[in-house]
């Protein structure tokens, strides 16, 4: 609080530009003898020195002023500890009588409340300090007003009888007030931000699933593809930290914690009946058919903090279950419905770009084992073998403490590996060993809250 040797540039420039009737000493402090009185002044905050020195030094001979770098030679001098000097009044009352100061002008600033504190530390150790505050109003710092006023006090200071204060204090006279208050502010500042214990994100959500699946004779038995094309839909997301309940935790420690993801996405085709369908049995297909997508994690990962100078990034190892449905409305001959089953391990990365409040969001997984089964007849096809990569990229940006939106851009690719697949259920010895894919990739642009 008291670190009286972090700056001297200000005390330098009260040299420079005072008049010389101010007296504004520096290692020719004044003898007993004369009649002057001896002040400190410390560094005003809000560069208020320069402002508070020329309205006392406007008294004359009755003052000589010292500067702060003058009074941080003398603590050397003494061999005294410069921290907290202003506390230690034992210390502080020998150093002043050995330079003969009378007074020590000493004043912090509170930008939360707009005033500031002045203190008149006398030399006598056993005197109490003078304390009074003074309005700042719109964080314009120390006023010429302001500084008139401490100059009328500090007259009233040594002559009690000359004229009254202007005001009584309101507060006891503390010097660590200030401080003390600044830690609680900060600490109410830290309890209205987001605590790290939740993020919710909803949005909008575009994406294009697809399933081709290749046959192993595709001059005798019709390959099978179906594409929802760009279909918009929703998305919720959540990142829970069950763990950070524990005041005593930032949102960027270490923690485990819980990833729910849901999208869905809709779509209307107007299909149209195969070259094996007659004419007259055309109206078995329904038009247009609803068709839907839905995407189904949760994941549990581990949250490791990396820091790299003031910037603090997250790596995220994870373990993800995932269910996903491609399906109609209704039973068409041309559209079989389909279901992914598959359990992944993956990573997730979150990168502050610098202070601009965005961050890069990534991630990877790998399910080496997935089970797609078509739906809703089981005996269209017997699924062999499976494995899902999926991934994203995209970018946060947190325009208010708990508020933020996201953009990112999500891929998935399955490959399918069949023991048998029947692509046309009223032809059942019609069978195959097909290869296939399944893929689905999309956008999402949604709105964030961080609780």
């Amino acid at each position: 609080m008291y670190k009286l040797l972090s700056s001297c540039l200000l005390g330098i420039a009260l040299v420079t530009l005072l008049p010389t009737s101010a007296v504004y000493a520096q290692d020719d402090f004044v003898d007993e003898v004369q009649t002057s009185h001896q002040i400190v002044i410390l560094d005003v905050p809000q560069d208020g020195t320069l402002t508070v020195a020329k309205a006392i030094a406007e008294l004359g001979e009755k003052v000589s002023l010292y500067p702060q770098t003058w009074f941080a030679e003398r603590i050397d001098e003494m061999g005294f500890a410069a921290d907290g000097i202003l506390d230690r009044r034992v210390e502080l009352s020998a150093l002043m009588d050995e330079y003969n100061i009378d007074v020590i002008l000493f004043t912090q600033y509170s930008s939360s409340r707009e005033l500031y504190r002045v203190t008149f530390i006398p030399r006598d150790a056993k005197q109490e300090p003078k304390t009074f505050d003074l309005e700042s109003p719109d964080g314009e710092g120390m006023s010429r007003g302001n500084a008139v006023i401490i100059r009328k006090r500090l007259v009233s200071y040594f002559e009690p009888s000359s004229e009254k204060p202007d005001e009584t204090p309101t507060d006891l006279p503390d010097p660590n007030a200030l401080r003390e208050e600044a830690l609680k502010n900060k600490e109410k500042e830290k309890d209205a931000g987001p605590k790290g214990i939740a993020e919710i994100t909803a949005g909008f959500r575009l994406i294009e699933p697809t399933i081709i699946i290749i046959t192993a004779d595709s001059e005798q038995i019709d390959s099978l593809a179906i594409t929802l094309g760009s279909a918009p839909g929703f998305a919720l997301q959540a990142d829970l930290f069950p763990m950070k309940f524990s005041e005593d935790q930032e949102p960027a420690a270490q923690a485990f914690g819980l990833s729910l993801n849901y999208s869905q996405v809709f779509k209307k085709l107007n299909l149209r009946p195969s070259a094996g369908v007659a004419p007259d049995a055309a109206d078995v297909i329904p038009t247009p058919v609803g068709l839907s997508f839905l995407d189904f994690e949760i994941s549990a990962f581990y949250n490791l903090a990396v820091t790299q100078g003031a910037q603090v990034a997250s790596i995220r190892p994870k373990g993800t279950f995932r269910l996903q449905r491609f399906a109609s409305s209704q039973d068409v001959l041309e559209f079989q419905s389909f279901r992914i089953i598959s359990l992944a391990l993956g990573l997730d990365a979150i990168f502050p770009l610098g202070s601009t409040g965005a961050s890069l969001l990534s991630s990877v997984e790998l399910a080496p084992f997935s089970n797609l089964a078509p739906l809703p007849n089981e005996d269209i096809g017997t699924m062999r073998y499976a494995y899902t990569t999926s991934g994203m990229l995209g970018l946060a940006y947190n325009f208010l403490p708990n508020v933020g939106a996201r953009f990112t851009y999500n891929f998935d690719h399955t490959r399918l590996l069949f023991e048998k697949f029947t692509p046309d259920p009223a032809n059942p010895t019609a069978q195959t060993s097909p290869k296939g894919t399944f893929s689905a990739s999309g956008i999402l642009l949604g709105v964030t809250y961080i609780y």
